[in-house]
């Protein structure tokens, strides 16, 4: 089926590119085409390292999803990121009135307008988000209609190496040439997905374990607070296992994630077998395989409690901790952070009120990937070129009629004079006159 409106997005994360398409189905957004390629080696923590080779991808990416909605196709394309160099930085814009006055939605716009002339020193903004409003020195959630003399906008301005768009639209519209719809942040996009409005009133942080990097969002009143990323991820944990059992990094990956756990006992003396290509068949104690895992895992974790205390009160989290990320599915993983942080932990899951369809059988796409199509705003497809309407037809030859004419006249030719006819003539004329002559002379004579 050719569809001629859709979003397209594609995520650039550490291990994996993800490319999906979207509509709008009667209120419900329903997923029609998705597709992964590996990052290896062209993303390093959520960053584009090698252009030419991430647009090589992309393109891939691109036909899988064309292929999956046939006569329909793509020529725009949103492009989320995260990435090391991704944080939030306070900006304050201040205005000061010669009288008490009434606040106004066009007294806001106007503060955010100069928020957005702000460029800080060798950062590029990705984001503006009002973090609180002050008026006259109090919290308002919702200052339009307010009475005041001073009002500060406190926003949070999500900001970047100017690299990152700069390589990004390079690699989209140089190289795969198609257009840019736009560079979504994708922390922001996976918070849309799983938190809920009534969690980020209260207070919550989201961690996203990634595979280059882990992503810290802490929510409080209602509005995204601090973000930050440190740049180590579950890739980390993956190289030491590989190093350790000495086995390539896409076993050590299959290992980790059958048998990593987050707590260790010492106690257990299981263990399971491996295939060393030196040494053939081995075993390795489960407890020592953990040991290695946790120990990565700690240093993560210990970063990780360190940003969030330095961000937010741990006791405004009423919300608790949201975990995601393909490294957070280890074992007792929400065990371990419950029993330092002392507060509720559980895996993300799609927020109610999103009404989502996925039309691909076996296919579960990740919240970022959700989150880029729910930001989505412009139509994504190349729309035919209207087809010309068809010539109207000449109209038949209607064949001469068959019309009996006479030829035209032919003028009379007098015919031709013989010498002596013409002397004759002569003399004719010549008695005529004399008759006439004697004539005249007979009528005018006196008597």
């Amino acid at each position: 089926m050719a569809y001629t409106d859709f979003i397209a997005a594609i995520y650039l994360g550490t291990s994996r590119m993800t490319g999906i398409v979207g509509r709008n189905e009667a209120g419900t957004l329903a997923v029609i085409a998705y597709a992964t390629e590996t990052s290896a080696n062209c993303i390093v923590r959520g960053c584009v390292h090698n252009v030419k080779e991430t647009a090589f991808r992309i393109k891939k990416i691109l036909r899988n999803l064309e292929a999956k909605i046939p006569g329909s196709r793509i020529g725009k394309v949103y492009v989320g990121v995260g990435g090391q160099s991704i944080r939030s930085v306070e900006h304050t814009v201040s205005l000061s009135l010669k009288a008490e006055s009434i606040m106004t939605d066009e007294m806001l716009d106007n503060l955010y307008q100069e928020c957005e002339t702000y460029l800080p020193d060798g950062l590029d903004v990705l984001s503006i988000l009002p973090s609180a409003y002050y008026l006259d020195g109090r919290r308002e959630s919702q200052p339009a209609g307010i009475s005041c003399s001073r009002i500060e906008a406190r926003y949070n301005l999500i900001v970047a190496r100017p690299s990152v768009r700069r390589l990004i639209a390079k690699c989209i519209t140089e190289f795969v040439r198609i257009e840019l719809g736009g560079i979504l942040v994708s922390p922001l996009v996976l918070g849309d997905v799983v938190v809920s409005e009534g969690e980020k009133n209260r207070g919550c942080a989201l961690i996203d374990f990634g595979a280059g990097v882990t992503t810290l969002s802490v929510y409080k009143g209602g509005t995204l607070v601090y973000l930050c990323v440190i740049p180590l991820g579950g890739h980390l944990i993956t190289r030491d296992i590989a190093e350790f059992l000495k086995v390539g990094e896409a076993e050590a990956e299959h290992l980790k994630r059958n048998y990593g756990n987050a707590l260790v006992s010492e106690e257990d003396d299981s263990v399971f077998q491996i295939h060393q290509e030196q040494k053939g068949l081995m075993s390795v104690k489960l407890s020592d395989f953990n040991d290695v895992v946790t120990a990565r895992l700690q240093e993560i974790l210990e970063n990780v409690y360190d940003k969030l205390e330095q961000a937010v009160d741990l006791k405004a989290l009423q919300a608790g901790i949201i975990i995601t990320g393909k490294a957070a599915n280890l074992e007792n993983l929400t065990a371990v952070i419950y029993n330092r942080l002392k507060t509720d932990v559980r895996y993300a899951s799609i927020r109610e009120g999103l009404n989502i369809k996925v039309h691909l059988p076996d296919t579960s796409p990740d919240g970022i990937a959700l989150g880029l199509l729910l930001q989505g705003k412009e139509n994504c497809s190349v729309l035919p070129a209207p087809t010309p309407a068809p010539p109207a037809p000449n109209p038949a030859p209607v064949p001469p009629q068959s019309v009996e004419t006479s030829p035209p006249p032919t003028p009379e030719t007098p015919p031709a004079s013989t010498p002596g006819k013409k002397k004759k003539e002569k003399a004719w004329t010549k008695k005529i006159l004399d008759n006439v002559d004697k004539f005249a002379g007979d009528l005018f004579k006196e008597t």
